[in-house]
Parts: C-alpha cells; structure tokens; sequence
C-alpha cells in the first residue's frame, strides 16, 4: 500500500511539472508572436519610410506636394 501511495505522489508531481511546463511553453509562445507582429510592423514602417525617402530623393516635387 506504501509504495502504491508514492508510486501515485510521483506520478501527481511528474503531472504538476509537465503542467508547468506546458503554461512556461504556451506564455512563451505567446511572446514569440508578440515580437513577430512588432518586427512585421516595424519592418512595415521601414519599408513605407524608404519608399518614402527614395521618392524625396529622386521623384517628382508635385509628387511629393500631393502626398504631404
């Protein structure tokens, strides 16, 4: 009886840890995701301002007068 009752303690705290381990993988994953759609929003803005740029350096003034 002894050693069924800590074969089920062992079994219950190899649980919990797996648990634990499933919420630690799940948050991170979380983050990872929040950190790709801010680099896919910064590589956004990086585009959109080198576009930008290329045309005050090399488009047309009326061009640009239009868009700002």
């Amino acid at each position: 009886m002894q050693q069924r009752n800590e074969l089920i303690r062992k079994i219950n705290e190899e649980n919990e840890k797996r648990m634990q381990i499933e919420r630690e993988v799940a948050r991170l994953e979380a983050e990872e995701a929040e950190w790709i759609r801010k680099l896919q929003n910064t590589n956004q803005i990086q585009a959109t301002a080198f576009g930008e740029l290329e045309t005050a350096l090399n488009g047309d003034p009326a061009e640009l007068d239009a868009k700002f």
